[in-house]
């Protein structure tokens, strides 16, 4: 508790920082939109260091584009209010659209479509495009340049080990689930037992989040990047198969069960070992103390209950497991 209140001290000063410095050299070299400075170091304030380059890249090249297409709108229509307006919406409507497809990338489009409007609209308030968008540009270099060196200079975190932190996460998911399934009385429709299955999800989408950010940091995770990708891959299907299994053999007669799977708790009980040896292993020198990055053995309470999702939400979840349940029982 203590080093995760401290971690999220240092997190406020470090933004804090870095959002102050970027406001004063914006002052001190004259820039016309300090604003936009402080603010680019206020977005890339992210909470390990590939996380931010990452988010600091996506802007900068969405700003970059957005500045192009806006220039070239204005170039071709700017005497024309109505064409360009048209021609306008249709850059938005496409870059809206990839950013709906686009998973890791999505933050570009939307910068870029938000950059061409400011461009547009603000040329037409006085402000030549071109220097509308030299403006955008540099402030927003600078906002992402300070917080990046202090970030290196003050205190790098990083995201390899978030990564790793969050494999731990999805092994806790796995032997929760396993652990709410085999206790006496487990019921597919208790939400407690659906919110261990939507949490043990959740594990892993957030890691999925982090692998780009790792990518970027870490040459490891860039020289092994097929395999981190086909784990978190057949974690996603491992989640959902063994949801699966057990929901048909709590559909399946005790007797059935035992005749067709007579080793089926011997079994449980070595997967059980497993899930308990990964969800304790740690490298060989690293601090196995309740560090903020800690995650504890497999238990059912090691993947705490989603309290995020709504009644209606628990109910479709519900529906949806107990459906793929009629359809392929046994």
């Amino acid at each position: 508790m203590q080093q995760a209140a401290q971690s999220r001290l240092l997190t406020a000063f470090l933004s804090a920082l870095s959002i102050t410095a970027a406001f004063g050299l914006a002052f001190w070299w004259n820039l016309d939109k300090p604003f936009w400075a402080g603010f680019s170091a206020l977005v890339v304030s992210l909470s390990t260091l590939g996380q931010s380059i990452q988010k600091g890249l996506l802007r900068m090249v969405g700003t970059v584009t957005g500045a192009a297409a806006g220039l070239i709108l204005y170039f071709f229509w700017g005497q024309l209010r109505w064409p360009m307006l048209v021609m306008l919406c249709l850059y938005i409507l496409l870059m809206v659209f990839l950013l709906l497809r686009s998973r890791q990338s999505s933050y570009f489009f939307y910068t870029s479509a938000i950059v061409a409007i400011l461009i547009v609209v603000q040329s037409r308030g006085g402000d030549t495009p071109f220097t509308v968008a030299v403006d955008r540009m540099q402030e927003t270099l600078l906002g992402i340049l300070v917080y990046t060196v202090l970030a290196l200079l003050l205190w790098p975190r990083s995201s390899l080990e978030a990564l790793k932190a969050g494999v731990f996460r999805i092994t806790a998911g796995f032997g929760g689930l396993l652990a709410a399934r085999r206790a006496p009385g487990a019921d597919a429709a208790n939400p407690v037992e659906l919110n261990l299955y939507q949490a043990a999800r959740d594990a892993v989408k957030l890691t999925e989040g982090l692998l780009p950010a790792a990518r970027l940091e870490s040459y490891e995770v860039r020289h092994n990047l097929p395999e981190w990708t086909s784990f978190l891959q057949l974690s996603r299907q491992l989640i959902n198969l063994q949801q699966d299994f057990m929901l048909r053999m709590e559909r399946l007669p005790e007797a059935d069960r035992s005749r067709f799977f007579p080793h089926l708790t011997e079994d449980l009980d070595a997967l059980a070992e497993q899930y308990a040896a990964l969800g304790a292993w740690r490298p060989a020198g690293e601090k196995t103390g309740q560090g903020e990055n800690e995650v504890p053995r497999w238990q059912a309470e090691a993947v705490p209950p989603s309290v995020s999702r709504s009644g209606a939400e628990d109910d479709i979840l519900r529906r949806d497991l107990v459906l793929r349940v009629d359809e392929t029982s046994v």
